[in-house]
């Protein structure tokens, strides 16, 4: 009989999170793997339930933390010659974070942990009125030297994203080398995860100006456009979306956008020679439309039918067997059963509405997450036992 994979990655109470964390103890009873694990989005809130409730539920409790990381004095990317952005990160020249999960053996790592997230800078990053506590290489560092094991992490982790963004697999292969290089053997695994991510959920209003430049803002973005009378408005992207729609729009130059409380001046590539007028004429709005709903993904050369899940799967199980790492199996679970992927939806159009997840972020079973491998990636059930002894 095929036992049931205890998840090295789950978030029982993240602000995403569609069950509570007595609900994913339930379940976990019910797959009867005999653990629970915590591992929230940049928070240890959820820990002393979650150990409570294994305690009650006679689980073993896994207490960890999926980290965000990103590092503005980072060696590899200085090296590769990435530049720095203005404001001196790398967040839009090369990624704003990443996710590492990260799992805690004993008390000391636990309060190395909570130490560190308490220092965090929390000025780093930002979703609306949510900031991230953003480690950097020291931090990692500080605790790859405590008892803890840490993983490759997910589609956004410090590996794949790499892949995901940029296409770099150099890249993807040099963090890879990094981070285990930290934490060393025995105490480094490789995540696969058990989805299909071949769309990708898609709101706001798409931009096309006269030059061919494309942008996409969110539906609510506040806009600066000039008439074909010089007359200067500020509107929101989805009400000037439906003006076009409704076919009345008249001529609009997109001028500025507005970034938090500051406005920024659309600047078109241009040579120096061009004269003022001709740059304005080349910010003519051709064309605008609101999008809503999942798109399907562009071909990669990683990804040729556009399941990156599948692409960054096939990568790093390549890069397991040259290193010779366990690999183990992550379901990413942000709720207990496929029924409540509505409740997650919800939350997540409440934060901003601007994503969510493609297909359900659940908590598998061994014979839910062996089907989708065997459908993906051609993976025989031997392998996937392994797999499922690696996790325990």
């Amino acid at each position: 009989m095929l036992r049931n994979f205890p998840t090295c990655h789950c978030h029982p109470q993240s602000l995403d999170s569609a069950s509570t964390p007595a609900a994913f103890a339930a379940r976990e009873v019910e797959l009867g793997t005999g653990f629970i694990t915590a591992t929230d989005h940049g928070s240890l809130a959820a820990c002393r339930t979650v150990y409570s409730l294994a305690k009650k539920n006679k689980l073993i409790p896994v207490l960890g933390l999926e980290a965000y990381f990103r590092d503005d004095h980072c060696p590899i990317l200085q090296e590769e010659g990435i530049p720095l952005d203005e404001d001196g990160t790398y967040r839009k020249s090369w990624c704003k974070y990443y996710h590492l999960t990260i799992h805690f053996l004993d008390q000391a790592a636990y309060e190395c942990a909570v130490r560190l997230l308490s220092k965090a800078d929390l000025t780093a990053e930002r979703h609306g009125q949510e900031r991230k506590p953003i480690f950097g290489w020291a931090d990692l560092e500080e605790l790859a030297a405590y008892n803890v094991t840490m993983t490759t992490g997910c589609l956004i982790g410090m590996v794949q994203r790499h892949l995901l963004e940029h296409n770099s697999p150099r890249m993807a292969i040099r963090y890879y080398e990094r981070l285990r290089a930290l934490v060393g053997p025995g105490r480094f695994y490789v995540e696969v995860f058990p989805h299909k991510t071949d769309k990708n959920w898609v709101q706001g209003v798409f931009i096309e100006l006269y030059d061919g430049t494309k942008v996409r803002y969110h539906d609510k973005k506040w806009l600066r456009v000039m008439d074909s009378k010089g007359g200067i408005e500020d509107i929101r992207a989805n009400d000037l979306a439906k003006r076009y729609k409704a076919k009345t729009p008249g001529e609009h130059y997109l001028i500025a956008v507005k970034d938090w409380h500051t406005w920024q001046e659309i600047r078109i590539p241009s040579d120096e020679e061009d004269k003022p007028e001709r740059r304005i004429f080349r910010s003519k709005i051709q064309k605008i439309e609101y999008v809503e709903g999942y798109l399907p993904n562009e071909c990669r050369p990683w990804a040729p039918d556009g399941d990156v899940q599948a692409g960054c799967n096939r990568f790093m199980i390549i890069q397991a067997q040259r290193h010779g790492d366990p690999i183990i199996i992550g379901d990413d679970s942000h709720f207990a059963h496929p029924k409540e992927k509505i409740a997650q939806d919800i939350k997540l159009m409440a934060s901003g509405g601007s994503w969510r997840f493609y297909s359900s972020y659940h908590r598998q079973s061994s014979a839910e997450a062996l089907a989708h491998f065997q459908e993906t990636l051609g993976i025989n059930q031997k392998t996937f036992e392994g797999w499922v002894d690696n996790s325990y």
